[in-house]
């Protein structure tokens, strides 16, 4: 994050959005209303849907298998990208054990 935060609200179209993550150079813009936070723009995510002159970024790989299905990056896996597969064999017990 940049200081002081940018944020937008929900009335600010993609367009005018594009144009102020251009300007200042910042890659997302926080989205609330009065004190809450109801949203995120992001520049990666204005890519991917073909809306920005930038690439679409380049789609993650699990770090353990190498798949490119169902990555994300997990805070329990210290933000490595891992599959869901792969995330189910590096949890701690402690979160296996929450979801039976």
């Amino acid at each position: 994050m940049s200081s002081p935060v940018l944020c937008i609200g929900p009335e600010t179209t993609l367009i005018e959005a594009i144009e102020i993550m251009a300007e200042n150079n910042v890659g997302c813009l926080p989205v609330v209303t009065g004190d809450y936070l109801v949203g995120i723009v992001t520049r990666n995510a204005l890519a991917t849907a073909g809306l920005t002159d930038d690439p679409p970024p380049e789609p993650e790989t699990c770090a353990a298998c190498h798949s490119s299905k169902n990555v994300r990056r997990d805070p329990r896996a210290a933000g490595i990208p891992l599959c869901a597969a792969c995330l189910g064999r590096t949890a701690p017990n402690s979160y296996l054990n929450a979801a039976d």
